[in-house]
């Protein structure tokens, strides 16, 4: 009789490890199942959607124009390819048929077929993966959500879901304005800090001149002990929100303090400190440096130009910090503007570049003239890929990181977009 009872417990026991370890799968396994990792080594390798012949795939190339790769293969309008911390997975939103009224999809991309992550009737976009791994970021509906990558445990992270209202003091009551303006802004892009515990996020205002809150030309604005002076509201439609922690209620915050028409960002290595370009409504531009650690610290301006004189667009930050690339605009009315070329300049500068004339432009260093997009750094920061016009469309191109040597890697095949390093050193 005793052996019997010892049978039925360990029968039991069996059981439930058995059921314990079927729900640990479970999790594991996910909606997407098990993608299996890319199997070979990626590093120097870049993603990138080309359209051509009226479908789109994504594609993988070294950078070198070498050992071109087709990833998918299929129906589906892809964009925004993300790859995965250690350079194995990606992950990219796609549209099954274009025309259909089909929404925009999260899918997993390794060895074999792509695996579809989410559901539902509103597109999800611009997939992006937390530095540990554990978390892929995305938009929907205009707010920032995460996912496991298994497709399981979304969470949206901003705004956050509705609560009760703070109890606060005069703070609150001063800030309740900027909050409700922040609040209600659509997010159209967003970037972790590299180590993953922030994000900044560009949001668009409402209508074309709904207002935001801000500051306008506070470079011009510095009292004696270097703090900026306050002004009124003003009419500009972008602007940056940080938040500080994304596992926390910490209150998110306008980076900048302000708005512009056209707002573009980057985050240092440090995840202390953001490079931000903001191009107003008077067609003013200024380039500058603030650190989401300690607020209090005053701006470092890089470089400014008064109104109707050049832009600064889709910056980025070098990965060990002491340089920024930027598209360099020539504003030649407020309907016509010329793209000079792709600019760098040093990051610890302590003269403030002024653009206070058109023959002040020679002033910025140009390393690549001419139609040249969208700069992105290397992870080792030794090179820079861009984009130009080819004869089929945009065309990759990958150059040293003074502008020698320029490599096209795509070779004047297709319309070629989206097109990111893979993360791998």
């Amino acid at each position: 009789m005793r052996a019997t009872r010892i049978k039925l417990y360990l029968a039991l026991i069996a059981s439930l490890a058995l059921v314990a370890a079927y729900w640990q799968w479970r999790i594991g396994y996910g909606i997407t199942g098990n993608v299996r990792h890319i199997d070979f080594n990626t590093r120097d390798y870049i993603a990138f959607v080309r359209q051509a012949e009226g479908r789109s795939d994504i594609y993988v190339v070294r950078a070198d124009g070498e050992d071109l790769r087709q990833l998918t293969d299929d129906k589906a309008y892809e964009r925004a390819p993300a790859w995965s911390p250690d350079g194995k997975r990606i992950c990219y939103a796609a549209q099954a048929e274009e025309g259909t009224g089909l929404t925009y999809q999260l899918f997993l991309l390794g060895e074999g077929s792509p695996r579809q992550a989410t559901t539902g009737s509103i597109d999800k976009d611009l997939p992006s993966w937390r530095s540990d791994g554990k978390k892929i970021a995305y938009l929907s509906g205009g707010a920032i959500k995460t996912m496991n990558p298994n497709g399981e445990d979304t969470e949206q992270i901003y705004p956050r879901p509705t609560r009760s209202t703070s109890k606060g003091g005069e703070d609150d009551a001063a800030s309740s304005e900027v909050m409700a303006k922040m609040l209600s802004s659509p997010i159209n892009h967003y970037r972790f800090s590299p180590d993953g515990k922030s994000i900044a996020a560009r949001q668009e205002t409402e209508g074309e001149n709904a207002p935001a809150i801000g500051q306008q030309r506070w470079w011009e604005k510095q009292s004696n002990d270097g703090d900026a002076q306050p002004s009124a509201l003003i009419a500009e439609p972008e602007s940056v929100i940080v938040l500080p922690s994304v596992s926390s209620d910490a209150k998110p915050f306008l980076a900048g303090d302000g708005g512009a028409q056209k707002v573009f960002y980057d985050w240092f290595f440090d995840s202390a400190r953001m490079a931000l370009s903001f191009n107003t409504r008077r067609l003013d531009s200024v380039l500058f440096i603030i650190r989401t650690d300690d607020r209090l610290l005053p701006k470092k301006v890089l470089l400014f130009s008064r109104a109707m004189l050049i832009a600064v667009e889709n910056i980025a930050v070098s990965p060990d910090g002491t340089k920024v690339a930027f598209e360099l605009w020539k504003l030649d009315s407020e309907e016509s503007r010329t793209l000079l070329g792709i600019a760098v300049i040093p990051t610890d500068s302590q003269e403030v570049l002024k653009i206070e004339s058109a023959a002040d432009i020679a002033k910025i260093p140009l390393i690549i003239r001419g139609d040249a997009h969208q700069p992105k750094w290397s992870p080792d920061g030794t090179r820079l890929l861009y984009w130009k016009s080819g004869t089929g469309g945009r065309d990759l191109w990958v150059c040293r990181a003074d502008g020698s040597n320029p490599v096209n890697i795509t070779k004047g095949v297709g319309d070629n977009s989206d097109a990111v390093w893979s993360p791998l050193k």
